[in-house]
């Protein structure tokens, strides 16, 4: 999906909306399809009980970013999806190509 304004525009509607009781915003896609500062606002007046967010718009975060200020809020260092399973599907894989090859 690209990065558009319309793209951004769409999830800060989906943030605020205010449809979902209590939602939780996961994001572990492309930091620029996530509007970090309606992020920042409905964390910070409840529109959202909470965030995980896998990427961010820069990244590293910066130190100073007021999203880090926050207690509902999961940062992971761009890693979600390194879990044991994948990893082993990749080394799998891996090994399939080297046999194919030899």
């Amino acid at each position: 999906m690209p990065t558009t304004q319309t793209v951004r525009d769409r999830s800060r509607n989906i943030i605020r909306g205010g449809e979902v009781r209590d939602p939780l915003l996961i994001n572990t896609a492309r930091g620029q399809l996530v509007d970090q500062e309606a992020v920042d606002e409905a964390l910070r007046d409840g529109t959202i009980a909470g965030a995980g967010l896998d990427v961010c718009t820069q990244e590293p975060i910066a130190p100073d970013d007021p999203l880090l200020t926050l207690p509902h809020l999961v940062l992971s260092p761009h890693t979600a999806g390194t879990t044991p399973e994948a990893l082993m599907h990749g080394l799998n894989l891996c090994a399939a190509n080297v046999v194919a090859f030899v």
